[in-house]
C-alpha cells in the first residue's frame, strides 16, 4: 500500500457488496464464484475465469509444497474427505491453469499428489504418531516438497487445536 498504508490504517472498511456463489463481471471479466467447503478451511472460494481457463483456487491446491491438513470444521470434524471432494471438484472442472494458495502455476496433474498426501496424512495422525512422528513420516513421505513450515501449522491443527 505504500504511502497510503496509514490511511487505511485508521479506517474501517466494510464491504458493500456480498460474492454470492455463480457468475459475475469486473470491468469485462467474467468471473464465477466456487465455495468449497471443509477443505483447508471450513469455507474457501475459488474465482474461475471462464474465458481465460484458469481457476484461482486459493488454498483447495498446492502445487509442490507440503499441506497444512488437519484443521477443523463447525462441527468439530477434520477435513479429509471434504478436501478430496474439493480437489475432485476442481479436476472435474479441468482448468487449462489453475492458480494454487501455494505453489507455482499449475494444471490438475498436481491433484492425484494432493489426495495420496491427504490420505497419508490422515493415516499417520489416526495411526497415533505424536507430533514429532507426525512431522517425520511425513516429510519421510514426501521428501521432494517444499514449504516445511506448512507441517508446523499442520501440527497445530492436529495436535493443539482446542476450538
Amino acid at each position: 500500500l505504500g504511502e497510503r498504508a496509514v490511511e487505511f490504517a485508521t479506517k474501517t472498511v466494510v464491504p458493500t457488496h456480498e460474492l454470492l456463489e455463480g457468475p459475475f463481471t469486473v470491468d469485462g471479466v467474467t468471473f464465477v464464484a466456487h465455495v468449497v467447503p471443509n477443505t483447508e478451511q471450513a469455507e474457501i472460494t475459488m474465482l474461475e475465469l471462464p474465458d481465460h481457463d484458469t481457476l484461482i483456487a486459493m488454498d483447495v491446491v498446492y502445487n509442490g509444497v507440503h499441506l497444512a491438513v488437519g484443521d477443523i470444521n463447525m462441527q468439530r470434524e477434520r477435513m479429509w474427505d471434504g478436501w478430496i471432494e474439493g480437489l475432485q471438484r476442481v479436476a472435474s472442472m479441468e482448468p487449462g491453469t489453475i492458480l494454487p494458495g501455494h505453489g507455482a502455476p499449475c494444471d490438475v496433474s498436481v491433484i492425484p499428489g494432493m489426495i495420496a498426501y491427504i490420505e497419508a496424512a490422515r493415516e499417520i495422525f489416526e495411526g497415533g504418531a505424536d507430533e514429532v512422528q507426525y512431522r517425520s513420516m511425513i516429510r519421510e513421505r514426501f521428501p521432494e516438497l517444499a514449504g516445511r513450515e506448512l507441517i508446523d501449522d499442520a501440527v497445530i491443527f492436529l495436535y493443539h487445536s482446542n476450538w
